[in-house]
C-alpha cells in the first residue's frame, strides 16, 4: 500500500481475490474451498469490521422461503452449507509495527467465536489497493489476498 498506514487504508469494502493453504506436515499449497469462493471483508473507520465469506458451490440451491427454510434439506446438505460459510462481526486494531490486525468478535456463526480475538498478519502488498492477510491455524497456515472495491 502506499504512504498511508495500514490503518488509514483498511476503511472501506474489500473483496477476496486468492486464498490459498500451506499445510505444514507437508509444504503442500492447495486452494480452499476448491477455488469456488467468494467474499468480502468490510472496515470502517470507527474501528469496525464485518466478514462474510462462502463457498459458491454450497449445496441446497432450492427455494427458501420462510423461518424454516433449512427443513427440507438433508444432513449432508446442512453440513455443507454450515461449513460452506463465514461470518462475523465486531471491533478491530491494528499494530503496524508488528503487521497485525487484531479482530474482537462480537457476533459469528461460529459460536466458539464468540468474544474471541482472531489475529490476521499482513504482508507489504505487491499491488496497490491489495493487502494479504495471513491467518495461522493448528496444522497450516490461510494467505488470503483482498482487494479494496
Amino acid at each position: 500500500m502506499s504512504a498511508l498506514s495500514v490503518r488509514d487504508q483498511l476503511p472501506g469494502t474489500w473483496e477476496i481475490t486468492h486464498w490459498t493453504f500451506r499445510d505444514e506436515a507437508t509444504g503442500a499449497t492447495s486452494l480452499q474451498w476448491n477455488g469456488a469462493y467468494t467474499g468480502r471483508f468490510m472496515f470502517d473507520a470507527q474501528g469496525r469490521v464485518s466478514l462474510h465469506m462462502m463457498r459458491t458451490d454450497r449445496p441446497g440451491n432450492r427455494p427458501s422461503m420462510g423461518p424454516n427454510w433449512a427443513a427440507e434439506l438433508t444432513p449432508a446438505e446442512m453440513l455443507a452449507i454450515l461449513d460452506g460459510y463465514l461470518a462475523y462481526w465486531g471491533s478491530y486494531e491494528v499494530d503496524e509495527a508488528a503487521r497485525l490486525i487484531t479482530i474482537h468478535i462480537d457476533g459469528s456463526l461460529r459460536p466458539g467465536w464468540l468474544g474471541v480475538d482472531q489475529h490476521r498478519y499482513y504482508e507489504a502488498p505487491t499491488n496497490p489497493g491489495e493487502i494479504t492477510l495471513v491467518y495461522n491455524v493448528p496444522g497450516g497456515v490461510h494467505r488470503l489476498t483482498w482487494k479494496k472495491q
